[in-house]
């Protein structure tokens, strides 16, 4: 069974190091929050692999995109070292806001909390 209150400032701890990272547009930030071997799917079609694979989809983005914020988001300590969260968060790209799904598979490794599985999908 899981404990979602132990893992809930985790995730936020790693929500706001994801944010910072983003806004600062710091990709060696960001990819420092993905295990060696994570799979990524952000907001296009294609499977990331390893955090060459997230430093490759971040280098493309366009520079406009501001995260807004993450919204209603749940978790849940599956072990002590493996943690699933799921909930919205919506980007602003130009004038226009886009709300998107995001879930996360956390794992704990080398004394720190990384991602290991992330999936982005437009929130319809």
């Amino acid at each position: 069974m899981g404990r979602e209150n132990d893992a809930e400032p985790i995730v936020a701890a790693l929500q706001e190091a994801w944010a910072q990272a983003f806004a600062a547009r710091d990709i060696g930030a960001m990819t420092s929050l993905y295990c060696d071997d994570a799979l990524f799917f952000g907001s296009t079609a294609v499977l990331y692999r390893g955090r060459g694979g997230v430093r490759a989809y971040f280098a493309t983005l366009r520079k406009d995109i501001v995260l807004e914020g993450f919204e209603h988001f749940e978790s849940s300590m599956r072990r002590h070292d493996l943690i699933i969260a799921a909930g919205y968060w919506r980007f602003r790209f130009g004038a226009e806001v886009r709300p998107y799904r995001l879930t996360w598979t956390l794992l704990h490794e080398d004394g720190a909390w990384r991602i290991a599985a992330h999936h982005a999908s437009p929130r319809g």
